[in-house]
């Protein structure tokens, strides 16, 4: 990985080669076609169930907030207080979603979620 915008970003792992405990966090960019396409990919649905499972932070932007929800991640606890690390971002108000997002990733995972048994 590289931190200077000049040089490429190689990623190693992706939903397709790796589990999605071995990543830290969930980004889902907005986008019509993104949309779409997740939508109707069951591989993303169960790697973000995994993901919120195991307490991963995550994010979605726009369009694809919509996808949290269609299987069964909510931005608010079992006792209707805010998730710590599931975050959904407006279009046009990204960065105070990123600058809360990149704080939670801090935490590593959220054991608010625990609860037995799970709710997803």
């Amino acid at each position: 990985l590289s931190g200077r915008s000049d040089e490429p970003l190689v990623a190693e792992g992706s939903l397709e080669n790796a589990p999605s405990v071995l990543f830290d966090a969930v980004v889902i960019l907005d986008g019509d076609r993104a949309s779409e396409t997740f939508r109707r990919d069951g591989r993303i649905h169960e790697f973000l169930r995994d993901a919120y499972r195991h307490g991963k932070t995550l994010l979605a932007f726009g369009s694809t907030s919509a996808l949290f929800e269609r299987v069964g991640i909510m931005p608010t606890l079992p006792d209707d207080t805010p998730d710590p690390g599931v975050f959904l971002g407006e279009r046009d108000a990204w960065t105070d979603a990123l600058s809360q997002f990149v704080a939670a990733v801090g935490r590593h995972r959220h054991p608010e979620r625990d609860v037995d048994p799970p709710l997803i």
